[in-house]
């Protein structure tokens, strides 16, 4: 195989990889955005609501923790 021959080859592996690796990059960074707001709108939601309704530590909390867990958003 000559040098030019194999020039080409990695010329065109690169021009029919280099949009697949965006679009992985892409979706990843979509599925981690929709995580991550996920957990931030999880904890708004528990530091507004949820230590002003229960005290801590109690049976009430405890409760609501295992129900939560175990049904989340």
């Amino acid at each position: 195989m000559s040098q030019i021959e194999l020039n080409t080859d990695i010329v065109f592996a690169l021009l029919f990889s280099i949009p697949w690796m965006l679009f992985g990059a892409i979706l990843v960074g979509s599925e981690l955005t929709l995580f991550l707001t996920k957990f931030s709108l999880r904890w708004w939601i528990w530091e507004t609501t949820m230590l002003d309704r229960f005290p801590r530590n109690s049976p009430e909390l405890i409760y609501f923790i295992y129900i939560y867990g175990r049904n989340p958003l």
